[in-house]
């Protein structure tokens, strides 16, 4: 498989999604700085789903708000480590029954928006880029294109510097 690296700096990772998205690639794009690893799946150009090591797992998120149990948990994610093909636990769960694809999209959509502003926070980082074949990715949850996913995590993230900056002005 190819891989490309590369440096996020700046505008770096925006501008590697959007030409993956306009590209309609389908891959797994590999986001590490000092202390921090995310990954981002892309199929077909969309998001299908994020996660990241500083950001709280999507199955114990789906936990503490009472949409599964720790059992159904343990189960779920025996079954994803035996599939050929890592899949989402909220696909997983979709599949079971036990979650409906509403659901799902919403949780996803939620936990990349959480990533997405996190990482874009780290400021420097290594981007990887590896091409995944289309016929085994993923079914895309997240129903948003790459720039309206930006644009959301652009406002967050403005938000948040403006909480951060109101507070050091407080303060003082």
């Amino acid at each position: 498989m190819n891989e490309t690296k590369s440096t996020l700096m700046g505008r770096a990772l925006p501008a590697t999604l959007k030409m993956l998205s306009a590209a309609g690639t389908s891959c797994v794009l590999s986001v590490t700085s000092e202390e921090n690893v995310a990954t981002i799946a892309l199929t077909k150009g969309k998001i299908a789903w994020a996660t990241s090591n500083s950001t709280k797992r999507i199955g114990d998120v789906l936990v503490e708000k009472g949409f599964v149990n720790r059992e159904v948990l343990g189960v779920v994610l025996s079954i994803q480590k035996r599939k050929r093909m890592r899949q989402p636990v909220c696909t997983i769960l979709c599949e079971l029954g036990l979650i409906s694809p509403e659901l799902a999209e919403a949780e996803i959509e939620a936990q990349t928006t959480e990533v997405l502003v996190d990482v874009l926070g780290w400021g420097r980082g290594t981007l990887r880029v590896e091409p995944v074949d289309s016929s085994e990715s993923t079914t895309v949850f997240v129903d948003q294109s790459v720039e309206t996913m930006l644009i959301r995590v652009a406002l967050l993230r403005d938000g948040l510097d403006r909480a951060t900056c109101d507070d050091t002005v407080a303060v003082q």
